[in-house]
């Protein structure tokens, strides 16, 4: 039965960083839209 509970766990953790990977993806993709954007405003 241990082996049941371990599975859940392990599969929150993977998700819990995939969800931050992509947090900082979409972070990082934006701040670069940003930084593409400032040139053609000068």
């Amino acid at each position: 039965h241990q082996e049941c509970r371990n599975v859940p766990s392990s599969l929150s953790s993977i998700e819990a960083n995939e969800m931050i990977i992509l947090l900082i993806y979409i972070e990082g993709h934006s701040l670069g839209i940003k930084l593409a954007k400032l040139p053609e405003e000068k």
